[in-house]
């Protein structure tokens, strides 16, 4: 694996995450998942899965969880996270444009 131009070897993040107190939450079938996802649902919000940091507009954490649905709607009671109160109020399907 390689970040900004550097190598960085597996060790090095069993390390990092170890002194952090979360590396049992990163484990899937004994090996470390530090990868993310995020899809955009059909007329939905926004689902992340995996390695994420979610912060506030003020750069303070949210509790640390393996996966969140985030709101596109501007609805729900319990922002930044989807409550479900889009069904029937967004009509928005993303799409990747052919390059």
């Amino acid at each position: 694996m390689e970040k900004s131009g550097k190598a960085v070897h597996s060790e090095d993040i069993r390390i990092f995450y170890k002194n952090r107190g979360i590396l049992d939450e990163l484990k899937i079938g004994g090996e470390l998942n530090l990868s993310t996802e995020i899809q955009i649902f059909d007329n939905g919000p926004i689902h992340v899965k995996g390695d994420f940091d979610l912060k506030d507009g003020q750069g303070k954490s949210f509790p640390k969880k393996e996966e969140a649905y985030l709101c596109r709607c501007n609805l729900s009671s319990n922002k930044p996270f989807c409550d479900g109160q889009h069904e029937g109020n967004l009509s928005h399907c993303a799409r990747v444009e052919n390059a």
